[in-house]
């Protein structure tokens, strides 16, 4: 079956921090940032889960940093990063195509003669985001590095708003949780299909500038906690992580709404692709 595909011009460097992308999940969550990567709003997200009052959606994961080691032994981060005073680096010249497959985002990034692929999809009526990626030409080996980044807070609340009093990060097999506080479920992080290792490394990430909430006068300066980094090398084939929410006995499916109930409408942020 071919599905409806829509690709983005990709002539003007300038443009890529403005275009955006949003999934949800149905249950009024949902994942969305820019094409390029940094994070210009404070709905910006990999998962912002549809908790039961009086939570409502919550941001649970922010970002993930993904660095790209080659077979040479030279590194490139494969999206652009934010710095502080709105400043980007890195990754600008490795995103070689974004398009919408079914309306979900894929990004395609070139280094070298490696072509990497990444997809990104929600769980329906789950609070769970997976991206998963395929090295899609070159022969390889490569190493990818992804080091997830967080800050648990209300979707509407200010990016420099406090921090949990602290994070608690807990290990079972290939499954990770972390705690921000007995009021806020689990976040569930995996790393699926190949062998990989997980670094503890916390650290708080330096501060970036949201450079939209700047412009309308809101706070826009904010720091994201990192508890360490999954690292994974592989050849031609398919692999993944996922975010997951889950009360302590089992999945969270979010909060239950009564049949013909009408639902909120999505957050104010753009639509799949301007």
């Amino acid at each position: 079956m071919k599905l409806p595909t829509r690709k983005m011009p990709w002539t003007d460097f300038e443009s890529f921090p403005a275009r955006e992308w949003l999934v949800t999940n149905g249950l009024g969550g949902y994942a969305s940032g820019t094409v390029a990567g940094p994070s210009t709003r404070r709905y910006h997200g990999l998962l912002i889960a549809a908790l039961p009052s009086p939570l409502g959606r919550t941001m649970m994961l922010n970002h993930c940093v993904e660095d790209l080691s080659m077979p040479d032994g030279s590194a490139v981060t494969l999206g652009l990063e934010s710095e502080g005073a709105g400043q980007l680096r890195r990754g600008a010249g490795h995103l070689a195509e974004f398009r919408l497959e079914a309306s979900l985002p894929v990004w395609r990034y070139e280094a070298g003669d490696q072509a990497l692929e990444k997809r990104l999809v929600m769980s329906h009526l789950q609070n769970t985001t997976r991206v998963t990626y395929r090295l899609i030409d070159g022969a390889g080996p490569v190493t990818l590095t992804l080091r997830p980044t967080v800050h648990f807070r209300g979707h509407d609340q200010s990016v420099n708003v406090a921090h949990p009093e602290r994070y608690i990060l807990s290990a079972s097999g290939d499954r990770f949780e972390l705690m921000g506080g007995p009021d806020l479920p689990a976040l569930r992080l995996t790393l699926r299909d190949r062998p990989s290792a997980f670094t503890l490394d916390a650290r708080v990430m330096p501060e970036i500038t949201f450079p939209i909430e700047a412009s309308r006068g809101y706070d826009s300066k904010g720091s994201r906690w990192n508890p360490g980094f999954f690292r994974v090398e592989t050849g031609p084939g398919r692999f993944g992580h996922a975010g997951r929410l889950d009360r302590a006995l089992g999945g969270d499916r979010g909060p239950r709404r009564r049949r013909g109930r009408p639902r909120r409408g999505p957050p104010p942020i753009p639509t799949s692709l301007r």
